[in-house]
């Protein structure tokens, strides 16, 4: 079952969506699209956490790669299955000191939430979907001569590695993508997964993250430092200490959480130009 670090974090609402919400490729998508001024510099499919397109955080962070000035799509791929983010107001309930009865009725709340969404949205139904869209974007007039990157969360982070993997190419064997981006990604097969990354992909890694643990990060990162050594190809993890799970999406409004939010999305952007600069050979 889902931990509750899924459903953990802070709404954001310091400052106004400057996307748009239209149908992409048969998609309801948020698109957020660079200033008029500034070049494009490649294109970033959204992949968000459990909590959707229509999350307010996720629609922010798409803005901001906007403005680093990547077009940014943020795609419907739950079909009305994404956990709502009322349930993070219960978090403090079911992981504080409180009545029994509180407790009781914040969990049931919180499975009433997350069952129905892990059933719905499990890979068999949305990785198809995810691949469906990617490879019209891929198609599409709009990404000639672009590079185009998946950028994982939670749920989210576990196809940015497929992505990434052998079966993140076409019919024809071409790639859906050139680079991938992913922030404490869940459900990840290790070492399976990491092993079989042959595109770049930066990982942005919690210090507290019951999705990896040390561990596991810890067997993430040589995987990775053999791969970087092979330039096959090369890949990254960076820690932020003190993080949790969810930080770069869904981490509080105190000054030192902002940070590192502001970090993270630093690091996707810079990893993304970087990437296309170089034809995807990081």
């Amino acid at each position: 079952m889902a931990s509750t670090c899924c459903a953990s974090g802070t709404i954001h609402i310091r400052s106004q969506h400057t996307g748009q919400v239209t149908n992409i490729h048969g998609f309801d998508c948020y698109v957020a699209s660079p200033p008029t001024d500034t070049p494009t510099k490649g294109i970033i499919i959204f992949i968000p956490d459990a909590f959707g397109w229509e999350f307010p955080n996720n629609r922010l962070l798409s803005d901001a790669y906007a403005r680093a000035g990547f077009l940014t799509y943020l795609p419907e791929f739950m079909a009305g299955a994404a956990v709502h983010h009322s349930v993070m107001g219960k978090m403090p309930l079911i992981e504080g000191n409180v009545g029994i009865l509180t407790k009781a009725s914040a969990m049931i709340t919180f499975l009433w939430n997350f069952i129905p969404f892990m059933i719905s949205c499990r890979a068999g139904v949305c990785q198809p979907r995810i691949w469906e869209f990617i490879s019209k974007v891929r198609a599409s007039e709009e990404a000639k001569g672009k590079g185009i990157g998946a950028a994982g969360f939670c749920w989210g982070g576990k196809y940015t590695f497929l992505l990434c993997g052998p079966e993140g190419k076409d019919k024809d064997g071409n790639w859906l993508v050139d680079a991938g981006y992913t922030a404490h990604p869940s459900s990840l097969k290790i070492p399976v997964d990491i092993e079989n990354v042959q595109l770049p992909l930066s990982v942005a890694a919690a210090e507290h993250d019951f999705g990896l643990g040390k561990e596991k990060l810890e067997e993430l990162r040589k995987i990775f430092e053999k791969k970087t050594e092979r330039a096959e190809p090369v890949c990254e993890v960076v820690d932020y200490p003190g993080a949790y799970h969810g930080f770069a999406v869904r981490g509080d409004e105190g000054n030192e959480a902002l940070e590192r939010m502001d970090q993270a999305k630093d690091q996707a952007v810079n990893w993304f130009a970087k990437c296309f600069a170089k034809g995807s050979q990081a």
